[in-house]
């Protein structure tokens, strides 16, 4: 079970398209670089960029997640 909130703001794939909300996720596997947001518990937002491509949103969550301690330490 995830202990945080994640917010997909906006995919940019190879060719330097842009896509934001809900057409960002059907971009996934084209991603250059994915913007998103995190949040744990009341604690502080925190926007990052993570490398792609990505297979699905679960490949994505695994690669914010190899962070979390940074996150959690911070919060």
């Amino acid at each position: 079970m995830k202990d945080y909130d994640l917010v997909i703001w906006s995919v940019t794939t190879f060719e330097g398209i842009s896509y934001e909300g809900d057409e960002a996720l059907e971009y996934l596997h084209e991603a250059d670089q994915v913007f998103y947001s995190v949040s744990y518990g009341a604690g502080e937002e925190f926007y990052r960029w993570v490398a792609g491509p990505f297979e699905d949103i679960d490949g994505l969550e695994a690669a914010i997640e190899d962070e979390a301690d940074h996150y959690e330490e911070a919060a």
